[in-house]
């Protein structure tokens, strides 16, 4: 039997898909993906004490992660990353705990292993509570979250960290298949800021007529052109330009340092007077 047969015929612990109601296919994937979370959390466990064995050099291997995409088959980047968060749980023990139950997933380990790397100390003391935080915040807020008692908490490294992620900025340009662009990169929050706006200045879809047909990836890849057509014309084509509301903090706006908080995430507060 294969095992998308299996799967569709499903299991006593694992029902057929397509036996389920509305209600129970929602609460099933919800309990699918908890238990993910606690296998991936059991692996990272798996992980730390693979290393703390030296099992990975004793078969051979220059380090964890090497030995982790040979026996996994996931690439290096995948296998780096799940390292990566097995060595920051062994100090995150309120972390350790829920992902072990399934309450957080690993990009919001991730997101916590960041903050407890900037200031150690404080989040020892903070743990519990920025946990039980993350829990139930969205994958878009809870960066946010941790970003904001990353400021409280550190200004300072806060700003290093905003410099070190503009100098990761990056943006690929390639020809595929058929001379297609492929387009790939990172922006650090202030660009990306910039970035997103302008779009979504020519891609609102209340701007669009109701009958357009494209997609909205469509809408934001002709906008991009858009822009880039007015630069080259020496003009802005007579649109609208992008509003973007910033809440500045008094002290922030007359001394002009620090971090301020917009939607996509930190910018400076230069910046922010600039807008």
């Amino acid at each position: 039997m294969s095992v998308g047969h299996a799967a569709a015929m499903g299991t006593p612990d694992m029902p057929a898909p397509k036996s389920l109601s509305d209600d129970g296919l929602v609460t099933e994937l919800g309990r699918a993906q908890q238990q993910r979370r606690r296998w991936e959390a059991h692996e990272a466990g798996l992980i730390t004490e693979a290393e703390r064995r030296g099992l990975p050099r004793r078969r051979g291997f220059g380090s964890t992660t090497a030995w982790l995409t040979a026996i996994s088959g996931e690439p290096g980047s995948v296998c780096r990353r799940q390292v990566a968060v097995a060595s920051a749980l062994e100090n995150m023990p309120a972390t350790r705990e829920a992902f072990c139950a399934g309450e957080v997933s690993e990009s919001k380990v991730r997101v916590l292993a960041q903050a407890q790397a900037l200031a150690p100390e404080q989040f020892a003391a903070d743990e519990k509570i920025l946990v039980d935080q993350v829990k139930t915040a969205s994958a878009q807020q809870a960066p946010r979250l941790v970003a904001a008692w990353k400021r409280q908490t550190n200004p300072e490294g806060a700003e290093a960290e905003a410099e070190r992620l503009h100098q990761l900025r990056a943006l690929h340009l390639s020809e595929g298949l058929l001379g297609m662009l492929h387009l790939s990169g990172d922006l650090d929050p202030e660009s990306g800021l910039i970035v997103r706006h302008a779009l979504e200045a020519l891609a609102d879809p209340t701007n669009l007529n109701p009958a357009d047909g494209r997609t909205p990836a469509q809408v934001r890849a002709d906008a991009l052109v858009d822009i880039c057509r007015s630069h080259l014309d020496g003009s802005n084509g007579g649109r609208r330009p992008s509003r973007v509301l910033v809440t500045i903090p008094w002290n922030t706006l007359q001394q002009g340092e620090g971090l301020v908080d917009t939607e996509p995430g930190p910018i400076g507060a230069a910046t922010a007077r600039r807008l």
